[in-house]
């Protein structure tokens, strides 16, 4: 089995490479020299963060996981599982499909399997995982999401239709009203994943108010809202909690009233130490002790030389 590969410049010119989010080409793309002949590698999380990324951080296990659905969504891998495990097999490894050809093979070299290759009958993880309509319109009720190796935890399935589609509803609004899109597959899910886990027990109508009223906190011109929160870190840190109904007051964001309320402010009374002396009654009597000795210092300075320059006093015999 190889141990590198070339590549043809196709690959990022692809259609379905360049759908993936960042995390999902990098991820993708690492990935491909550890592939077996056949473009068949594991499908388990853990063992690829640890052969192909072992020393990159900012690459998580979860990361992975996402990436790995994305992948199947597009279909540029297969996702399946053969005695319990999870496997994956890269599409048109070899092959020219749709202008899409990713590695080449020298006919006089036999070429080497290392994992089972993809056959039908076999467990498909990820297959019906198409939240796209084909308008480009994002439905989370049309997600699948299966018990796998690949998601690690029971997440919210397609028969939750409430769920699904409220999240739906709340992304949508989301992204007409801030500033920071939730436009990627992982993100989007991730927020369904935190609405359902998340006991959230206000009505849905108080979020979507909420959004509301985070977007008109961010579109005042002196604004003292922070502006770069994603949909997702906004309900994890239940940041949103400042603004539902009867907890948001607009003039709590205007950055003119911070500075009128810093004006009429009046300072803390000053700290006194053992001695009843401020820090700064402190410093001045410091400051009068020092002229003073300066002052003594040089009187007898001047004296020594008065003396000095009068000469030795003369004595009657």
């Amino acid at each position: 089995m190889a141990q590198r590969r070339m590549l043809s410049r196709r690959i990022s010119q692809s259609e379905k490479v360049n759908k993936l989010s960042k995390n999902g080409q990098i991820i993708w793309t690492w990935t491909i020299p550890w592939l077996d002949d056949y473009g068949c590698y594991t499908g388990n999380p853990e063992d690829i963060k640890s052969e192909v990324f072992p020393r990159n951080p900012k690459i998580s296990k979860n990361d992975i996981k996402a990436a790995l659905l994305e992948e199947a969504s597009i279909g540029l891998i297969i996702l399946y599982k053969v005695e319990e495990k999870t496997y994956q097999q890269y599409q048109n490894f070899e092959k020219t499909v749709g202008g899409d050809i990713f590695q080449t093979f020298k006919s006089d070299r036999g070429r080497v399997s290392a994992y089972p290759q993809y056959q039908q009958g076999l467990e498909l993880i990820g297959k019906s995982w198409n939240p796209m309509e084909s308008n480009g319109r994002f439905n989370l009720s049309k997600v699948k999401l299966i018990k796998s190796e690949v998601e690690g935890e029971v997440e919210v399935n397609g028969n939750n239709n409430k769920i699904a589609d409220f999240t739906e509803k709340l992304i949508n609004h989301w992204n007409k009203k801030c500033l920071i899109k939730c436009e990627s597959i992982p993100e989007q899910l991730a927020v369904q994943r935190q609405f359902a886990t998340t006991k959230l027990t206000l009505p849905q109508e108080e979020l979507l108010t909420a959004i509301d009223y985070y977007a008109e906190a961010c579109a005042l011109p002196d604004s003292q809202a922070f502006k770069k929160h994603s949909l997702f870190h906004w309900l994890q840190r239940e940041h949103f909690k400042k603004f539902l109904p009867g907890q948001f007051n607009i003039e709590n964001y205007r950055k003119s009233n911070f500075e009128e309320q810093d004006k009429n402010r009046k300072p803390p009374p000053a700290k006194r130490g053992v001695d009843g002396l401020t820090a700064q009654e402190r410093a001045l009597k410091l400051q009068e002790k020092e002229t003073q000795d300066a002052k003594q210092k040089r009187e007898r300075t001047e004296a020594a030389e008065h003396f000095g320059a009068a000469g030795p006093v003369a004595t009657s015999g």
